[in-house]
């Protein structure tokens, strides 16, 4: 499975190609439609803070996806889904895009909204591994496996 490109901007103002501008070999982005799912976000936050300060190939996205029609009042709404953040590092990981969610949810798969899901992406734009929502232990050791995994070239 192919990450779908997408356009978006981070919160720090930057304009963001995905999977394109990916920083890492791997790349874990976390897909949230809403606001309420942020706190399934939030449970994967110290487990992936590890995994960036131990592995040096690996960098963590969190992709807001915005219907477009919500793209003309996107200065009344505040960016994304997480535009409340002061930390400089999470804005510029913090992707919020405008899109047609029917086609993006269907290349990857994703049967409903009413989750964030986490894809481990390669720089190609290959999807590794997907998880739908909060962190559990099963889910933390299948990510370090995969990470512990040579990159091909």
């Amino acid at each position: 499975m192919q990450f779908p490109t997408v356009t978006g901007s981070t919160e720090a103002g930057k304009e963001f190609r995905l999977p394109a501008d990916f920083a890492g070999d791997l790349n874990l982005v976390f897909v949230v439609f809403s606001r309420d799912q942020q706190a399934d976000v939030d449970s994967w936050e110290p487990f992936v803070e590890n995994l960036r300060a131990t592995h040096e190939r690996f960098q963590s996205y969190e992709l807001s996806v915005l219907s477009r029609s919500y793209r003309l009042v996107r200065p009344f709404f505040g960016g994304g889904l997480r535009a409340d953040t002061d930390d400089e590092t999470m804005r510029e990981r913090t992707i919020t895009a405008f899109i047609d969610k029917r086609p993006f949810r269907w290349e990857l798969e994703i049967l409903s909204e009413h989750s964030m899901h986490a894809f481990l992406v390669a720089r190609d734009g290959e999807v590794r591994w997907h998880a739908p929502g909060p962190l559990t232990a099963g889910r933390a050791d299948e990510l370090e496996k995969l990470l512990r995994e040579p990159v091909a070239a």
